[in-house]
């Protein structure tokens, strides 16, 4: 998959949201300071001219096909329709590559006798990065006289390009902690991430709630908490930057910035590459639009919300909290994950141990055409808030499926179960934001966990029943499924339970209904089960399971109910957990 973007023939004049006057640097004040930024712009302006004309076509979509999504002057495809093959680079002429090579020694005479000079600095970094110069931007960058805050703006810029995202998160860390805090407040803007009625009240708020709801938001939207660094982060910090150089200078475009242009970069990231577009239009030859095509594979990092309140009742089946490239919000692929970044087929179940929770995880990382990775790291994480590192289970060169499991504190917020083969360069991840109630006295049913059934005796202790653990919460009509699930609260020795079950199927869209999910299911259950249960409690808790035989389901979505209570003292509880009849995949 490609991201394309076409210029269309609008004009927008409204300014940037906010510009922020600085006084200039010292050197910029000198007579004949004027003469060479006069000079180095009209280069710079002369060079995207040059390379807008010269750029390589390719058919283009035309008439009144503005893609997916409008954007001010710009419209913008998820897929790509071009000649080129997933992930092919465009290839940029020489005599562009020549003539930037020209500019840059206009700039770099420039930054040496003016190297306080903002634009100067900000320019030269711009092309010698997209020259795959970084070694030299480097050095221009540390001969930086601008504000400080500025100077490390570019080292970040520099360093995220050049893959050390540890070095580039603690470089732009450095200068946003430099900036005012007006400017901070600007930079850590999060507003074209926010779907409208989110973005309206986001503006609105103080500075201080904005940077402190940012902080949270920047923790959920990291790809994978077992690399070091958030590059999710810094990567925004790299769009705002690229969004400042183009700014005050000329586009590729061949039009003036304005704020569609940064929206645009802050969503969906610098275009690795620009063409012109022929269309079936005779005008298209000579005034032909220009498409920048964006990295391949993209997803959205962007969770759907960033309180637990918001997060805590989206269904583990809904799509708003997946790794979807089309859902229009924002687009990034990590340098380390460039061939694939997926959701991972996972079920996850949760048991308490005393002050603890015992987090269980099966996983299982194939796709249609199979593992991308024969030998793959594994992580599953548990954290209280943004604040903490929390705790992590780690197994390295672990098989594409498996189980994991991890002993963590009760006050969890968020569970992130990753996967990483970091020489094929392919990650999946499941993602969960957790609203606990730790056990009290009260009579409690655990998680229900899904098993496959294998062998002729059934299990009912956990060791025996996690390396049968399902990797999903899929169900197939006309074969037999274990649960299991452990009781908390109850007397010790022996008790007398009456035990019911049902599978129910769940209404379409359930998960966006705020309503309790017994309310959303068709009345007449596909499987009920009545029994008596006599359960020996040694210890705090005590470990069932059961042997479900299912019917010929039709596909859609399915709520197990489960219902228990004490003979003796007539306590009862009640746990559900939704599954899946997947449909019939196609050829």
């Amino acid at each position: 998959m490609l991201l394309s973007l076409l210029a269309a023939g609008l004009s927008v004049t409204a300014p940037f949201a906010q510009q922020i006057a600085e006084p200039p640097a010292p050197d910029t004040l000198l007579p004949d300071s004027a003469v060479t930024l006069s000079s180095a712009r009209a280069a710079q302006s002369e060079f995207e001219r040059f390379r807008q004309k010269n750029l390589p076509w390719t058919l283009g979509p035309g008439g009144s096909n503005c893609g997916d999504e409008r954007i001010g002057r710009f419209c913008f495809w998820f897929d790509d329709d071009s000649d080129l093959d997933e992930g092919e680079a465009i290839s940029e002429p020489v005599k562009i590559r020549a003539r930037r090579d020209t500019l840059i020694m206009v700039l770099d005479s420039a930054q040496r006798r003016f190297p306080g000079d903002k634009w100067i600095n900000g320019q030269l970094v711009r092309y010698l990065v997209s020259a795959k110069r970084t070694d030299d931007a480097l050095e221009a960058v540390n001969r930086c006289r601008a504000r400080k805050w500025w100077c490390e703006v570019l080292r970040g810029f520099i360093l995220h390009q050049s893959n050390v995202p540890v070095e580039a998160q603690e470089a732009y860390r450095q200068a946003v902690q430099d900036m005012p805090l007006p400017r901070r407040c600007v930079w850590s803007d999060i507003s074209y991430l926010l779907d409208s009625k989110k973005r309206k009240g986001f503006k609105r708020l103080p500075c201080s709630n904005r940077l402190r709801i940012a902080r949270r938001f920047w923790w959920l939207a990291d790809p994978l908490y077992m690399v070091p660094g958030n590059d999710r982060r810094t990567e925004h910090y790299v769009r705002v930057t690229y969004s400042t150089l183009l700014r005050d200078s000329r586009v590729v475009y061949g039009i003036p910035w304005g704020p569609d242009l940064d929206e645009v970069l802050i969503r969906y990231g610098v275009p690795t590459g620009w063409q012109r577009s022929l269309t079936s239009a005779p005008s298209s030859f000579f005034n032909p639009a220009i498409i920048g095509r964006n990295a391949p594979n993209s997803v959205t990092f962007i969770p759907p919300g960033s309180t637990k309140d918001e997060l805590k009742n989206i269904s583990d089946f809904s799509d708003e909290w997946k790794l979807d490239r089309k859902r229009g919000k924002a687009a990034y692929i990590p340098s380390y994950a460039s061939n694939l970044f997926s959701d991972l087929n996972s079920q996850i179940a949760y048991f308490y141990r005393g002050d603890s929770t015992l987090i269980t995880a099966a996983f299982d990382f194939t796709t249609d055409s199979g593992p991308p990775a024969a030998f793959l790291d594994a992580s599953l994480w548990a954290i209280p808030d943004e604040k903490s590192d929390g705790v992590a289970s780690f197994k390295s060169r672990a098989f594409p499926h498996g189980v994991i499991t991890l002993m963590a504190p009760q006050d969890l917020d968020v569970v992130s179960l990753e996967v990483f083969a970091r020489e094929e360069k392919v990650a999946a991840r499941t993602r969960r934001v957790l609203d606990l109630v730790r056990p009290t006295r009260d009579f409690t049913i655990s998680n229900l966990l899904l098993f496959k059934l294998e062998g002729d005796s059934l299990k009912t202790d956990l060791d025996s029943v996690l390396p049968k653990m399902t990797a999903s919460s899929n169900v197939i009509p006309n074969s037999s499924v274990g649960l299991y699930w452990e009781l908390y609260g109850l007397q010790q020795g022996g008790n007398r339970l009456n035990m019911s079950l049902e599978l129910a199927k769940l209404k379409k869209d359930f998960y966006k209904k705020r309503k309790t999910l017994a309310s959303l299911t068709d009345k007449k259950p596909e499987v009920k089960l009545e029994w008596v249960d006599a359960v020996e409690i040694d210890g705090a808790y005590g470990g069932r399971a059961v042997e479900v035989e299912l019917p010929k389901l039709k596909k859609g979505f399915y709520l197990f109910t489960m219902h228990a209570t004490d003979q003796r003292s007539g306590r009862s509880a009640i746990v559900y957990k939704v599954v899946r009849v997947p449909g019939k995949k196609k050829r």
